[in-house]
C-alpha cells in the first residue's frame, strides 16, 4: 500500500514538470504616452515630494473631454486641483493638453541638491519653512524655485534657490 501510494506522488509530480510550455514567445514592445508626457518630463517628477508626483500626474492625467464644461470651440480650460499643502493652476487647450501651469506647496520634502546647497552655505542654520513653486509653460518649459526660511537661535534668514539648489 506504501509503495502505491509513493508511486502515485512521484507520478503525480512528474506530470506536473511536462505540463509547462517552454516555448516563450516575444511580445512586441507596447510604448504608451500621455497627452501631457512633456509636461511630465519637464516638471521632472521623479524627484519631487509623493504628494507632488500624485497631483501633477492627476493633473497630467486629466481627461478635460470627460467633464461637464467641455465645449469643443472653447479654446482654453484652466482648472485648479488643491490639496491641503499646496494647489495646481493648470491650462489647458481643447484638445486636453496642458498649456500652462502655476505650482505652490508649503513645507513639501526637499530634494537632497537644495539641502545640501543651503546646509554647505549656511552651517549651523535649520531650514524652518519652505515654498516650492513651478511655473510650466508648454513653449519654455518648467522653472523651479524654493523659497526657504532658516533660523538660527533668535535669527531668521530667508533664502531663493532654484530647482537644482543655485542659491539666487
Amino acid at each position: 500500500m506504501k509503495k502505491v501510494i509513493i508511486g502515485l506522488f512521484i507520478i503525480g509530480l512528474t506530470a506536473q514538470l511536462f505540463a509547462q510550455n517552454t516555448n516563450i514567445e516575444e511580445l512586441p514592445t507596447v510604448v504608451l504616452h500621455s497627452v501631457n508626457y512633456k509636461y511630465l518630463s519637464d516638471v521632472n517628477i521623479n524627484h519631487e515630494a509623493q504628494i507632488i508626483q500624485f497631483l501633477q500626474n492627476e493633473v497630467a492625467n486629466f481627461n478635460l473631454k470627460n467633464t461637464d464644461v467641455y465645449d469643443e470651440e472653447e479654446s482654453k480650460y484652466e482648472i485648479y486641483f488643491m490639496i491641503p499643502d499646496g494647489y495646481i493652476l493648470a491650462s489647458y487647450n481643447n484638445n486636453g493638453k496642458i498649456t500652462s501651469t502655476l505650482e505652490r506647496f508649503n513645507n513639501s520634502k526637499l530634494p537632497h541638491n537644495v539641502l545640501r546647497s543651503v546646509t554647505d552655505t549656511y552651517p549651523g542654520w535649520a531650514i524652518s519653512k519652505n515654498t516650492y513653486s513651478v511655473s510650466y509653460n508648454q513653449g519654455k518649459g518648467a522653472a523651479k524655485s524654493y523659497k526657504l526660511i532658516l533660523e538660527n537661535g533668535d535669527q531668521r534668514m530667508r533664502v531663493k534657490t532654484d530647482g537644482n539648489g543655485n542659491i539666487l
